[in-house]
C-alpha cells in the first residue's frame, strides 16, 4: 500500500468521477484505475461500486476513506513542513538582539525576511552582548546580533557593519547646543556606562576609545539598560555613548551629538555556536549580511560626498 494510491482513494472519493479525479491528480485515467484496483486486491474488498452512469462508495470503502483521511493530511502536512524547513520558507528563530540596534537593523532585517518567507516564525529578546553569549550557551537563543568585540572563542562571529557612536548628553550640558564633540572634549565627565560582564565587550570598547583619546574615563555609573542610562543622563549624572541607530528621536531631556575628528564607530555582528546551522540560520545570516553591506555603502557615500 503507497502513499500514492491513498492519495489517489481520497481525490477518487471526493470527485466519485474517474476522469476529473485522474485530472485532479495529474494522471491517466487507465493508471488511477489501476492503482483502486492494486487498493481493492490488497485489502480483500471493493471499495467503489462502478456503473456507466456513476461511482459511488461501499459501506467498506465509506470507513476506510474515514480513518485514513486525517493521516493523510497529517503527512502531507508534515511533508510540507520538513520542506519548508530545508528550503529555509517555514519553521522558528530565537534572536537575541542589543535594544541599541532595535530601532534600525533589527526591523529593516525582519521586514525583509518576512516578505520573502511569510511562514518564518522569528522571536526576538533584547539582551545584552553578554547575556546572548550565555543564552547562546544555553541554548535558549539560536543567534544574537551584538556590539562586538565578543571574546568567546567557543563561538563564530560575523562581522555585519560598522556603526558611529555618539554621546549622550543632558539637554542642559553644555554640550547639548553642539554639532559634534570630540572624545578627549568628555574627559572630565562622569561616565554611565554598561556593566564589564566577563566577555560582554562595549565596557572595554569605551575604556579602549577614551585610552586613545588620551585619559580614563570615571565611571560613575553602570547599567546595560537603555532607558535607565536614557534617565541618568537626563537627570544630569553623566553622559553615555551609544551606537548611532539605538535610538529613534530625541526626547527634550537628553541630545545625542554626533563624535567627530575622528568619527568614533564600533563593529555590529552575528553570534551563533559552532554546532547549530540549520537553513533557517543560513538565511538569516545571508539577508543579515546583505542588509550591513547596504548599511556600509550608504555610510561611505555620506562620507565622500
Amino acid at each position: 500500500m503507497e502513499l500514492r494510491q491513498l492519495r489517489a482513494l481520497l481525490v477518487l472519493a471526493e470527485e466519485l468521477h474517474f476522469g476529473r479525479a485522474a485530472g485532479r491528480l495529474g494522471i491517466a485515467q487507465p493508471a488511477l484505475s489501476r492503482q483502486i484496483q492494486q487498493l481493492e486486491t490488497e485489502l480483500q474488498s471493493p471499495l467503489f461500486l462502478r456503473s456507466p452512469r456513476a461511482v459511488t462508495l461501499t459501506e467498506m470503502g465509506r470507513e476506510f476513506v474515514a480513518s485514513i483521511g486525517p493521516m493523510i493530511q497529517q503527512l502531507e502536512a508534515a511533508a510540507a513542513n520538513s520542506i519548508g524547513y530545508a528550503r529555509a520558507t517555514r519553521g522558528r528563530l530565537r534572536v537575541g538582539c542589543c535594544s541599541n540596534l532595535s530601532h534600525r537593523f533589527t526591523p529593516a532585517l525582519l521586514e525583509r525576511l518576512h516578505q520573502a518567507a511569510p511562514n518564518l516564525r522569528i522571536d526576538v529578546r533584547e539582551l545584552s552582548s553578554a547575556e546572548q553569549v550565555r543564552t547562546l550557551h544555553s541554548s535558549e537563543i539560536d543567534i544574537g546580533l551584538a556590539i562586538l568585540p565578543i571574546t568567546d572563542p567557543s563561538l563564530i562571529v560575523r562581522r555585519l557593519y560598522r556603526e558611529p557612536l555618539i554621546a549622550l548628553v543632558s539637554s542642559k550640558s553644555k554640550f547639548s547646543g553642539r554639532a559634534f564633540v570630540r572624545l578627549e572634549d568628555l574627559a572630565e565627565e562622569d561616565f554611565i556606562v554598561c556593566p564589564r560582564y566577563r566577555q560582554s565587550g562595549f565596557h572595554e570598547v569605551v575604556l579602549d576609545l577614551t585610552a586613545k583619546a588620551g585619559f580614563r574615563p570615571h565611571i560613575a555609573r553602570e547599567t546595560d539598560a537603555k532607558e535607565t542610562a536614557l534617565a541618568l543622563v537626563a537627570g544630569g549624572l553623566g553622559v553615555s555613548l551609544m551606537p548611532e541607530s539605538g535610538y529613534a528621536v530625541e526626547d527634550g531631556r537628553v541630545k545625542f551629538v554626533p563624535l567627530r575628528d575622528p568619527e568614533i564607530v564600533v563593529d555590529v555582528g552575528l553570534i551563533w555556536r559552532r554546532e547549530s546551522m540549520s537553513p533557517l540560520m543560513r538565511r538569516f545570516i545571508q539577508y543579515a549580511v546583505l542588509l550591513g553591506q547596504e548599511i556600509e555603502a550608504e555610510r561611505a557615500a555620506k562620507l565622500v560626498a
